[in-house]
C-alpha cells in the first residue's frame, strides 16, 4: 500500500507556502460557512417563525451596514496582495482600517440620532441595546478584518486559521 505522505508530490505541496496557506484559507471558510449552516439549522428548529423573521432581518441589517463601512476595501487590498510590495500592503491595511473606523462612527452615529430608523426601515422593533449590540458586532467584525488582513501580509496561515475559528466561535 501507497504511504502518500511519503509521495514525492506530497513532500512538494507540503513545502510550497502557497498550498500551505490554500489550505488554511480554505479550511477557515469552510469552517465559517458550517458555522452559519450550524446556527441557521440551530435558529430554525428552536425559535417560532417570528423570532426566526426578525433574527434574519436584524443579520441581513448587519450585513448591509458593513458592507457599507467596509465598502469592500478589504476585497480590493485581497486582490492588490500579490501585486504590490509588503510595506506597501501594511499601508493599505492601515488606509483601510482608518477608513472602516470613520465610516462605522459616521453610521453609529447616524443611527444614534435617529434609533427609530431602524423599525421604520425593517418594521422589526428593536430596543436600543441591541441596535447597540449589532454595531459592537460590527466593530468587532472591523477589528478582525485588519487583524487577519495583517496576517496574510505576515504569512502567517495558521495564525489566520487560528484567529478565524476563534471568531466563528
Amino acid at each position: 500500500m501507497i504511504n502518500i505522505k511519503e509521495t514525492k508530490i506530497f513532500k512538494i505541496l507540503s513545502q510550497n507556502y502557497l498550498t500551505k496557506a490554500f489550505s488554511f484559507f480554505s479550511l477557515s471558510q469552510a469552517i465559517s460557512a458550517i458555522t452559519s449552516f450550524g446556527i441557521l439549522a440551530l435558529y430554525t428548529k428552536l425559535l417560532p417563525p417570528e423570532d426566526f423573521g426578525k433574527i434574519a432581518l436584524i443579520w441581513i441589517f448587519l450585513m448591509i451596514v458593513s458592507t457599507l463601512i467596509d465598502g469592500r476595501l478589504n476585497t480590493a487590498f485581497s486582490i492588490r496582495f500579490y501585486k504590490v510590495s509588503k510595506e506597501e500592503n501594511i499601508k493599505n491595511i492601515y488606509s483601510i482600517f482608518i477608513y472602516n473606523l470613520i465610516a462605522f462612527a459616521v453610521v453609529y452615529l447616524f443611527f444614534l440620532l435617529f434609533p427609530s430608523l431602524f423599525q421604520k426601515i425593517s418594521r422589526v422593533q428593536v430596543e436600543m441595546a441591541n441596535l447597540n449590540i449589532i454595531f459592537l458586532l460590527i466593530l468587532a467584525m472591523i477589528f478582525g478584518n485588519f487583524y487577519t488582513n495583517i496576517l496574510i501580509v505576515d504569512k502567517k496561515p495558521k495564525s489566520y486559521f487560528l484567529v478565524k475559528l476563534l471568531f466563528n466561535t
